[in-house]
């Protein structure tokens, strides 16, 4: 069966960054954005990454 993957929005990141700002755990961000919490950790170790580079 071929499975359906679908990019995070802008809308979607910054969601989560809000929400993680907010110290709202990533199984309630993943429930809300109906993502899968591997999908929210990912985002935010991708995010962390991204903003220390020079």
């Amino acid at each position: 069966m071929p499975r359906n993957y679908h990019h995070l929005s802008n809308a979607d990141r910054d969601t989560i960054m809000r929400m993680r700002d907010r110290r709202i755990p990533v199984g309630k961000i993943a429930a809300e954005l109906g993502r899968h919490p591997a999908t929210i950790y990912r985002e935010l170790r991708d995010a962390d990454v991204s903003s220390s580079r020079f």
